[in-house]
């Protein structure tokens, strides 16, 4: 029994200090990579605006990715709790499903575990990328 409350707490504390990396990724609609843009562009600037740190990118295929970075999962939980309450972004938001620019096919958390505070070497890596099966259940 002490063997796993001893477990139970290093895997909080553990998953309490991991940095995580948040990716999305869109296809543009036909015709829509620029307003696709201007969206990821006014969405980092938003975020930006509140303190947190966010990027997008694009690459030769069109494929865009929208990246936010966070120290520990409770700023993670706390950007959607300010996210909720922002008037900028829920003008963002209002606009962009009026007029959608984007169809969003991948999402990835990425977060570096650290096995404790201060922790440095032997740190590890773990990514977490949910797919969505593209066969028909029914059938």
């Amino acid at each position: 029994m002490r063997l796993l409350i001893a477990l139970v707490f290093t895997l909080i504390s553990t998953m309490s200090h991991a940095a995580m990396l948040v990716v999305n990724v869109y296809q543009p609609l036909a015709g829509k990579g620029i307003l696709t843009a201007s969206y990821m562009q006014e969405a980092q600037s938003i975020l930006r605006g509140m303190g947190y740190q966010a990027s997008y990118s694009s690459d030769l295929s069109g494929t865009y990715r929208f990246n936010m970075y966070f120290e520990d999962w409770e700023s993670y939980g706390e950007m959607y709790q300010r996210l909720s309450t922002s008037m900028a972004w829920a003008a963002f938001n209002a606009k962009v499903s009026a007029s959608p620019s984007a169809t969003q096919v991948d999402n990835m958390l990425l977060n570096e575990v650290k096995a404790g505070p201060g922790a440095q070497p032997g740190m590890v890596t773990e990514a977490t990328v949910w797919a969505v099966p593209l066969t028909d259940r029914n059938a």
